[in-house]
């Protein structure tokens, strides 16, 4: 699994893009701050095309239900890895996701 960065694309499931903003950035991989497990709660869901009468299209993101480390930290929270998920709060409730890491420099394990 790779670490996620504030260049990594990040996306709910109608691939609305989730824009992510570190909250530590004195540590970072290729001269992108990396996110961690706080970095993704509560960010904003841009241009969301899940709209009609009966849906609410997805304009913030959840607590992540996968994807944070279970070692390794920074600044005393967990870093987010490729396999990060959660939900949004579209109508039905929507997932969010990794689309691409970008970097592919550091990886951990778990």
């Amino acid at each position: 699994m790779w670490w996620l960065c504030e260049s990594s694309v990040l996306t709910c499931i109608h691939m609305g893009r989730i824009v992510s903003q570190a909250a530590e950035r004195w540590i970072s991989v290729s001269g992108a701050p990396v996110l961690v497990e706080t970095d993704v709660l509560g960010r904003p869901v841009v241009a969301c095309p899940n709209v009609s009468t009966n849906t609410k299209p997805c304009t913030s993101t959840m607590p992540p239900l996968a994807g944070p480390s279970l070692f390794v930290r920074v600044g005393g929270r967990r870093v987010l890895t490729s396999s990060l998920s959660g939900l949004t709060d579209g109508v039905p409730p929507g997932t969010y996701r990794v689309l691409q890491p970008v970097q592919s420099l550091v990886r951990v394990d778990r």
